[in-house]
């Protein structure tokens, strides 16, 4: 008895599919993964349909770029469902091929904040026509999610409410926009 328990054991344990990869499209989830937990905090839990969602993904200009790299109907409603019940809600798009990387939703009470992060500088086709003149840039240092310093540099935009930054970790570099979405 014991040697079949330990034969079925180890052909599970070998055959088992220790290669299962994520989907190379975006990914909804309702808790954090590309922000610190502690960003939670602020966020105020309102009731939310998938179309205002998808209207607040319109609205920061990345809903076509989500879609082309194949946004699921199902992820939107995620989204929606983390709005409803925590304040936040977020896509990950890591594994994809195009240059959006991620967008984290927060439901605060002076509006909605929308980052997006991207692996290059934003297109301007996208909206994100912000001034990129380093003479008129801010910098400062700021800690990431596990405390390490990260340069940042910011670059004014005409768009009410949006900043554009270029972050710098260590040698890498990714570029983010926020845009706050007042309430009405």
């Amino acid at each position: 008895m014991k040697k079949s328990l330990v034969l079925l054991l180890t052909t599970l344990l070998l055959c088992g599919c220790p290669t299962v990869k994520p989907p190379q499209r975006p990914v909804a989830y309702m808790y954090p993964t590309v922000m610190p937990m502690s960003a939670l905090e602020a966020c105020q839990p309102k009731p939310f349909s998938p179309q205002e969602v998808r209207g607040l993904l319109e609205k920061a200009a990345v809903l076509p770029l989500l879609e082309a790299e194949g946004l699921l109907s199902g992820d939107v409603e995620i989204m929606a469902r983390g709005f409803t019940k925590r304040g936040y809600a977020e896509l990950d798009a890591r594994r994809t091929s195009g240059n959006l990387q991620w967008v984290a939703v927060m439901s605060l009470e002076q509006g909605n904040l929308l980052l997006c992060g991207f692996r290059k500088i934003p297109p301007a086709a996208a909206c994100f026509n912000a001034e990129i003149n380093d003479k008129k840039a801010r910098r400062y240092l700021e800690p990431d999610a596990y405390g390490r310093a990260k340069s940042v540099t910011e670059y004014p935009s005409p768009i009410p409410g949006m900043v554009v930054r270029r972050v710098q970790l260590g040698k890498k570099t990714h570029w983010e926009t926020r845009l706050l979405l007042q309430q009405q």
